[in-house]
């Protein structure tokens, strides 16, 4: 029997108990699988999602480039990333609608460790973002910011 501490851990998020016991744990019992299938079956990032989601963090990390073109550090273990605020997902053309993270946010993410500027993982590349006029991103080669005319 699949038990919530169990699963949460496995997915490395956590998920509200009535999800647990209306969706997750019905769909296991359903299923002939391991636990370790189960979950992978599953998407895990939707899970960190959702978390995300409930705890009313819109800020995210998008991948940039260096001024080389390059997108991870030299030593390959880290992303050069911005963290933005997700706004909303553009239906037409499935990119993410974005804006710049005010100072109180930025300021919540260096408190909790982060780097502002390398991670281990992203949630999307800037490629794929536009602002809020739907104009894609562009970046600052220097900073790796959003550029003046861009918002």
């Amino acid at each position: 029997m699949l038990q919530q501490r169990e699963f949460e851990e496995m997915i490395g998020a956590t998920v509200a108990q009535s999800y647990f016991e209306n969706v997750v744990k019905p769909m296991y019992a359903a299923t002939n699988m391991s636990k370790e299938n189960f979950v992978r079956l599953l998407n895990p990032e939707r899970f960190k999602e959702m978390e995300r989601e409930r705890s009313g963090s819109r800020a995210r990390a998008m991948l940039v480039r260096n001024k080389a073109g390059q997108c991870r550090t030299a030593d390959g273990l880290r992303y050069y990333v911005k963290y933005v605020e997700l706004v909303d997902v553009d239906m037409k053309t499935g990119k993410y609608v974005v804006k710049d993270l005010d100072p109180y946010s930025k300021e919540k993410i260096r408190e909790s460790g982060k780097s502002l500027d390398y991670a281990t993982e992203y949630d999307f590349d800037y490629t794929r973002c536009v602002d809020g006029r739907g104009k894609p991103i562009k970046l600052d080669g220097k900073k790796r910011a959003f550029r003046k005319s861009a918002m």
